[in-house]
């Protein structure tokens, strides 16, 4: 038979030696979908939920590639994002909030990359309630402009009006300053720390708005 969520917890407890006040409780969902398990209902099943010293449910909603996507502009909901936000302001059932974590702009499971990857030059670009994507082609593929398309992506990222200004993060500065001086065009490893970057630099000012939170 197996055991439930709670037997399971206090089992850990008791082997460990310590009460929830003394523990940090992380639920890593992993993987957040219009299809998985509510926030809601995660925080019902956690036993003795207002006693742990901090409970933390962390997901993602970012996709595994952007291969389902269509050259140029495209926007893809946080539903992690989304889903926390309608518990803590609108839910009325839960006895303790949970802090928010999830995995920014990369998937939620860990998978070995392949050995030399077709990558697409794309940026992806934390906004309010979405991603902005300026989807690029395989740097590699046939007749690609390569890595050449990541200026060209952020000269457009820049004109718009989502892009926070190169004064908002570290991340913001560089795709502003690729957006002028094109060489050399930055990598896939360049261009995902400035949307991780600018990703964290968002989310925590998004908490900073929360107020009462």
């Amino acid at each position: 038979m197996s055991l439930s969520l709670s037997q399971r917890l206090n089992r850990l407890l008791s082997q460990l030696g310590v009460d929830p006040n003394e523990v940090d409780l992380l639920v890593d969902c992993q993987i957040t979908s219009r299809l998985h398990t509510s926030y809601e209902d995660i925080c019902a099943a956690v036993p003795n939920v207002a006693e742990w010293r901090t409970f933390v449910i962390a997901s993602g909603a970012f996709p595994k590639d952007l291969s389902d996507l269509q050259l140029g502009l495209q926007f893809l909901p946080r539903l992690d994002w989304r889903a926390w936000r309608g518990l803590v302001l609108e839910s009325s059932r839960i006895q303790r909030k949970p802090a928010f974590g999830d995995y920014a702009i990369q998937y939620g499971l860990y998978e070995e990359p392949p050995d030399r990857p077709n990558f697409s030059a794309s940026i992806r670009y934390t906004i309010a309630d979405d991603w902005l994507v300026m989807r690029g082609e395989g740097v590699f593929h046939d007749g690609s402009p390569g890595f050449a398309q990541w200026p060209a992506n952020a000269q457009l990222l820049c004109a718009r009006g989502e892009f926070c200004g190169a004064g908002f993060s570290a991340g913001d500065r560089y795709i502003h300053a690729k957006s002028i001086h094109h060489n050399p065009p930055g990598s896939a490893g360049t261009w995902l720390q400035a949307g991780l970057n600018h990703h964290m630099t968002f989310v925590a000012r998004q908490f900073a708005n929360l107020r009462g939170l």
